[in-house]
């Protein structure tokens, strides 16, 4: 409550009685400026303690606010590292297959060459040689039946009549006709062998070490992708990183000011009548 202080009281007082002659303050006079000055006081804390109220609810609401902001904050950071670790893991792994898979593409090759080296200085000449080797059997087959026939022959005539000479030369007849088409079917496979199957055996082996070199060339192009797509996505982590700690930054400064801003309104409060309540 305002009371009115004893030096105003003595200062209207004297101003009573050296007043212009005729002119006097009266008690109730007295009583009325007293009261006004009360009710001028009383508004002037009320102003004041409106405003310092304001400014009290406004710290708050800042308070509140960076709480929000920093707990937000400190979920993403745990948030970003969870998915840098998650990240590494998965980038290992990926590094790991695709660096198993450049191995066994460049294994591949080099049994490829193996093979296609092994066919043609060991196995095409072993072929041929075998194929080479059955026709003149084939062709030996021949030519000794038909020694025997012609000794046969000699021997029992063109026309034999005996019953058991006419059968041995019929039987060995028939083992010439058998070896001519023996010797007939080799030449044939012979040409086969050479036309056919060694030249598509060779080329199958061309496209296999063709196959297996690009498969070296995507596995070399998939590792190297790979690593430029793993550090881009580092980048962009490392990126996110700065970006959360500028804003990190940010309210650990707008916190101090905060802070600051509690402390001088404290002083205020506690150096003004009327403020803080």
């Amino acid at each position: 409550m305002y009371r009115p202080s004893l030096l105003l009281l003595v200062a209207l007082l004297a101003c009573a009685c050296s007043g212009p002659p005729g002119q006097r303050v009266t008690a109730a006079e007295y009583a009325e400026i007293e009261r006004r000055q009360a009710a001028a006081a009383a508004a002037d804390a009320s102003k004041v303690d409106r405003g310092s109220l304001d400014e009290r609810t406004a710290l708050d609401d800042r308070a509140a606010k960076l709480v929000r902001e920093r707990a937000e904050a400190d979920f993403e950071e745990a948030e970003l590292e969870s998915r840098r670790e998650r990240m590494l893991i998965a980038h290992t792994g990926d590094s790991s297959d695709e660096a198993l898979a450049l191995q066994q593409a460049a294994e591949r090759v080099i049994t490829a060459r193996a093979v296609q080296l092994f066919f043609t200085a060991v196995e095409q000449s072993l072929l041929t040689a075998e194929d080479a080797l059955g026709t003149r059997r084939a062709e030996d087959s021949l030519l000794e039946t038909r020694e025997e026939l012609a000794q046969l022959e000699l021997m029992y005539g063109p026309d034999p009549t005996e019953a058991t000479a006419e059968i041995v030369v019929a039987r060995t007849r028939r083992r010439v006709v058998n070896a001519e088409e023996r010797l007939r079917l080799s030449g044939l496979r012979s040409r086969r062998l050479t036309e056919v199957e060694l030249p598509k055996r060779l080329h199958e082996l061309i496209l296999e070490l063709q196959s297996a070199e690009a498969r070296v060339g995507a596995a070399t192009r998939a590792l190297a992708l790979g690593k430029m797509d793993r550090e881009a996505e580092l980048r962009e982590q490392q990126h996110d990183g700065f970006l959360l700690q500028l804003r990190i930054d940010d309210i650990a400064r707008r916190e101090l000011r905060l802070e600051e801003d509690v402390r001088s309104w404290e002083r205020d409060a506690s150096s003004s009548p009327g403020r803080g309540s």
